[in-house]
């Protein structure tokens, strides 16, 4: 289980939380990139940097 940095237009501002989650991690690819779901099954669309988690 991990928590990831919101991204893109969904940071918000200073008074918003730092990390997103707990999410489960579905796959992981090389380099440190890794596929993401919702505790509920959800696949999230994209990979995330081990760097954002």
């Amino acid at each position: 289980m991990v928590r990831k940095r919101p991204m893109g237009r969904d940071k918000g501002g200073k008074v918003t939380p730092n990390w997103e989650g707990p999410y489960r991690i579905r796959e992981a690819f090389g380099g440190g990139a890794y596929g993401l779901e919702t505790l509920k099954g959800e696949a999230l669309p994209r990979t995330w940097n081990v760097a954002n988690l």
